[in-house]
């Protein structure tokens, strides 16, 4: 199943959030095309992701942690 032409939902709003303004955009093309493999772009997304990450508590946590596991 896709979504709006990407593989699924997550992909696609990831995609949405880092070429949505100019400066991320630029950010992520930059990383791209100075990454040594997709595997080492990807693990950098996923630990600059995770740093940014807000804190949540309450339901809001309780539901993303039943969405994201």
């Amino acid at each position: 199943m896709t979504y709006n032409g990407w593989k699924n939902y997550e992909t696609w709003a990831a995609a949405l959030w880092m070429d949505n303004d100019s400066s991320s955009y630029d950010y992520w093309l930059e990383a791209a095309e100075n990454s040594n493999s997709v595997s080492d772009l990807a693990d950098q997304m996923k630990d600059e992701f995770e740093e940014f990450m807000p804190e949540l508590t309450g339901v809001w946590s309780d539901l993303l942690n039943v969405l994201g596991g």
